[in-house]
């Protein structure tokens, strides 16, 4: 019932203050445990760690967490849950500005059946991420140990399977360590 609830928040794009007042309704009128606040009912996290990364920032989701709401998602789109997951994973920059550099870098991840984006990681500065190892170690570190062990959902272990990496050019060089296509000496 609150999955449902908190599933059709998200799809509707419903403001917390819409959504407070109809659990401030459900808890008058319906005798089951529901929490007073939106945050509560859609698992908002009290606490976002922000890490300084050279001359930005990086705050990582984590790439569990968004498996078990891509795993959510399966169980309220086709009411199932798989035994594996084939995930693919985007990593892209954008400019956020024409007036200066600043830039988004962002790490998503999809799958191949419902391709619906979660994201892991988000990088803002001034410049990309200076150094590719601290912008990934987090990623890499978390994909490694799911990649290896699954995902335990609802009591189910879940396979996890890196299905492709999907990058543009520019990307891809500084993902892969490389020059890019267009640099002196490019590979």
């Amino acid at each position: 019932f609150l999955r449902d609830i908190s599933s059709w928040a998200i799809k509707f794009n419903i403001f917390h203050t819409s959504l407070s007042a109809l659990l401030f309704i459900l808890r008058k009128y319906i005798h089951y445990p529901i929490p007073k606040d939106p945050r509560t009912l859609l698992k908002t996290p009290r606490h976002t760690a922000i890490l300084k990364m050279g001359t930005g920032e990086y705050c990582h989701f984590g790439l569990e967490n968004a498996l078990k709401d891509m795993l959510d998602e399966y169980a309220n789109k086709v009411r199932y849950q798989p035994n594996s997951l084939n995930i693919l994973i985007n990593i892209d920059g954008l400019p956020i500005f024409k007036s200066n550099n600043s830039s988004l870098w962002l790490i998503l991840c999809s799958d191949t059946i419902l391709k619906s984006v979660f994201i892991v990681g988000a990088y803002f500065g001034q410049t990309k991420p200076e150094n590719h190892n601290n912008f990934l170690r987090r990623f890499v570190d978390e994909a490694i140990l799911l990649i290896n062990n699954g995902l335990v959902h609802n009591e189910i272990r879940v396979a996890i399977n890196l299905h492709g990496l999907i990058c543009d050019a520019p990307a891809k060089a500084f993902v892969l360590a490389v020059k890019n296509h267009t640099g002196y000496n490019s590979c």
